[in-house]
């Protein structure tokens, strides 16, 4: 689920400028959002983004999400006619990027009454945005995971409420939006909080990523990601590992230089599986993430839960 793929939407390109020849929207000036009563309809490419915006503009707003299951990928996800709509209807639209979610920008482009400037993006900074040495430990940039990098879900946080404001009605409106930000900044502040007091127990120790997504978290709480760069390419080119990329993760495990294994419990392979199996025989605790947010949970919950998890795996508690 978390490979990018070098091809997503092909099929509704056709679809897309279709819609726009249908609408003559190339022919019209650049759409002007005009503020108006009434909540402020927000369009999102997956469901966190939703939750966070849902949160952050409270009763000011009305969020839906084209992709709403944490089982459908978003990097080969074909958009339909109705996801058109969807968006054609939206005020205000929030996508991820960093290919991520490309079907999203086409269906945003192709909205024929969509102001540019409240086709608003996840915002990427701190260690997400840096350059590293290719094939480094450490190496982030180009991770489209945002969520699981408080820093960068904060400053979209910020991005998204400067969009809502613009849009708003009234005064009153924007205290109101003001307040449910507010309030949701305050529990980032509390996850954060979390990671720092969770950080010195961690620190330093080693993990193996059969996915890369939760490479944010594990930075910011101090810890290595020991994944050989072979095994990654692969992944990410939706390729088996070779036996070679193997046998450097089972050497890691066997000689106890990793304190945790984190698997995809979305995406499992006949690969993730053996890595699991040699993980329990080198008793080397193994952690079953979701790369999405699953239903029923919100945002913060789903973080906090993924810190402690991996703290009381790492530890032994």
């Amino acid at each position: 689920m978390a490979r990018i793929r070098a091809t997503r939407v092909l099929a509704f390109a056709a679809t897309a400028s279709a819609i726009l020849a249908l609408t003559g929207c190339t022919a019209n000036p650049t759409p002007t959002f005009t503020p108006h009563a009434g909540p402020i309809n927000i369009v999102t490419s997956v469901g966190v983004w939703a939750n966070i915006a849902k949160q952050v503009g409270g009763s000011q707003v009305r969020v839906s999400s084209v992709i709403h299951s944490s089982m459908q990928d978003p990097h080969s996800y074909t958009a339909s006619a109705r996801d058109q709509l969807l968006v054609n209807q939206a005020d205000v639209t929030l996508a991820n990027g960093l290919g991520y979610d490309d079907f999203f920008a086409t269906l945003t482009k192709a909205a024929p009454k969509l102001d540019p400037k409240l086709r608003l993006h996840a915002w990427c900074v701190g260690e997400c945005a840096r350059g590293g040495n290719a094939g480094s430990s450490d190496e982030l940039t180009g991770n489209p995971h945002l969520w699981y990098h408080l820093a960068s879900v904060q400053a979209s946080v910020k991005k998204l409420q400067q969009g809502l404001q613009r849009a708003l009605y009234t005064e009153t409106e924007s205290q109101k939006l003001a307040v449910s930000a507010g309030k949701f900044e305050q529990t980032l502040a509390e996850l954060a909080n979390l990671e720092h007091s969770v950080s010195p127990q961690v620190a330093g120790r080693g993990a193996l990523l059969t996915e890369g997504f939760a490479q944010y978290l594990l930075a910011d709480l101090g810890m290595k990601n020991l994944t050989p760069v072979e095994y990654r390419n692969a992944v990410e080119n939706e390729q088996d590992a070779s036996p070679g990329a193997m046998n450097q993760m089972r050497q890691l495990l066997q000689n106890h230089k990793v304190s945790v294994v984190i698997t995809n419990l979305q995406t499992q392979t006949a690969q993730t599986l053996q890595l699991e199996a040699w993980a329990k025989q080198a008793g080397v605790p193994v952690l079953r993430l979701t790369e999405s947010l699953p239903a029923g949970k919100n945002y913060q919950i789903w973080m906090r839960s993924n810190i402690l998890n991996i703290r009381n795996a790492v530890t032994g508690k």
